[in-house]
């Protein structure tokens, strides 16, 4: 009787934690605690049908252990990240789908709707059901994907009754369609309606930002700001069109106020750290790196600045061992492997540079830098042959913008040559040139496409 009252208890706690886990969409307790909910329902058969025994019970308890334990840490991890009561309102009150990246809104809470649309007094009450439901409708198809059909509801819901935050949401819906100019229309409209919402401003801050036009997106959400300071994405979002324009002390001041207000966001860190470097300050850049990694142990990008700034503090195995935690992370990040070859090379690892830069050049041949620093270390190690071959190549591939380490280069090069009487292996350029231009062209293509 007792361990039916307890398996009914734990089934309970079980259902809470699922409960919890969709509101405050900490998706991590769903397969965890619905396995627990397994576990328990398997205890209570065994037990209604007497089939129970100590080597079950003694299977079951550790099964029940290992979910608790995992649920714990999970619990850790996710309310470390400091998501307050506040943050878990903002998480129910927007759709986040499919946008986490972005900045735009969506606003999903029906609640707030249905209080805009009861203002309209004078408008039948079939009307106004009409209105939500298309709304509920729009939210369904965003969150499924189909952009479109969401697109069309909330449409439908503004031709009932209109409303700023059906606006806004179609502004959203364009956003993600990549039909910016639509989409600021939308957020005007939106504003226009409810001047006090900030989140028509912050879209429309966002569709301007893709054109480009800095300046204006940037008095956009100062004005979001001024209507709701409390939201660190407002600033966050400033800060980023500072970056743009090249403003790297103003920027650093909306990062410092996105981060008072919500301290998790690794990518202000990030950018604040870059900012700090742009304007000398090598040692708090480092420290702001150091808070991204801390925030987020993936942050690949983050060792590599890391370890720039420890390479010219010449804490050079500090810096290796950044350099390395980024290249785990991401095995074809070519400038870290670059950087940790000058690093390895500078304390006297000469080889294990070679092999560094071999392994830039490998993910990218036309990587002039690494052909150089390839050049120097074989220079360096006395394979004044391999040397010469790697200082061609680089002579090759480097812009007319380096003439400095061209000149020094192409000096090198003739010293070896006359030296070590190396003679300009042409049938070998021939080779080169026959290969096939074909891949060469589709190099360059992909290149141009990666910059637009």
């Amino acid at each position: 009787m007792y361990f039916t009252i307890i398996n009914g208890l734990l089934l309970a706690f079980f259902v809470f934690l699922i409960f919890v886990g969709i509101k405050l969409r900490f998706w991590a307790f769903l397969p965890i605690n619905v396995l627990g909910i397994v576990v328990v329902s398997i205890s209570l058969y065994l037990e209604l049908n007497n089939l129970l025994n100590p080597i079950n019970i003694i299977v079951l308890f550790a099964a029940l252990m290992i979910i608790f334990i995992t649920d714990i840490i999970f619990t850790f991890r996710d309310f470390r990240e400091e998501i307050t009561e506040i943050e878990a309102r903002r998480l129910r009150k927007y759709l986040t789908e499919g946008i986490s990246n972005e900045h735009f809104k969506l606003i999903g809470d029906e609640k707030l709707l249905k209080a805009e649309i009861e203002q309209h007094k004078n408008i039948p009450i079939q009307e106004q059901l009409q209105a939500l439901e298309m709304f509920k409708m729009g939210n369904q198809a965003f969150i499924k994907g189909e952009y479109q059909e969401a697109l069309e509801k909330y449409d439908l819901s503004t031709n009932w009754i209109e409303t700023s935050i059906g606006f806004l949401n179609q502004s959203g819906v364009l956003m993600q369609l990549e039909q910016f100019e639509d989409a600021l229309v939308m957020a005007e409209k939106a504003a226009e309606i409810r001047p006090e919402l900030y989140e028509a401003l912050l879209n429309q801050g966002v569709a301007l930002e893709k054109f480009k036009k800095y300046d204006q997106a940037l008095a956009k959400y100062k004005a979001a700001g001024a209507i709701s300071p409390d939201e660190n994405e407002v600033w966050f979002c400033c800060a980023n069109v500072l970056f743009k324009m090249n403003k790297p002390e103003e920027a650093i001041e909306c990062y410092d106020k996105a981060i008072n207000l919500y301290g998790r966001i690794h990518e202000a860190w990030y950018y604040k750290g870059i900012c700090l470097q742009k304007i000398g300050q090598e040692v708090e850049a480092l420290r702001c790196f150091e808070q991204v990694i801390k925030l987020n142990s993936n942050y690949s990008h983050a060792y590599y600045r890391s370890g720039n700034i420890l390479s010219k503090l010449e804490r050079n195995n500090e810096a290796i061992q950044a350099y390395e935690k980024a290249i785990k992370i991401n095995p074809e990040f070519i400038t870290a492997w670059n950087n940790l070859g000058v690093v390895l090379a500078k304390i006297g690892r000469v080889k294990d540079a070679i092999k560094c830069y071999e392994r830039a050049i490998k993910i990218n041949p036309e990587y002039f830098e690494a052909w150089l620093n390839t050049g120097l270390a074989q220079d360096n190690s006395g394979l004044y042959k391999k040397a010469y071959v790697s200082y061609c190549r680089f002579l090759e591939l480097a812009p007319s913008d380096m003439e400095k380490r061209i000149t020094i280069t192409r000096k090198r090069v003739d010293e070896i040559k006359n030296k070590y009487k190396i003679k300009t292996a042409k049938p070998e350029k021939q080779e080169v040139k026959r290969k096939s231009p074909k891949k060469k062209t589709r190099v360059v293509e992909k290149k141009v496409a990666k910059k637009s």
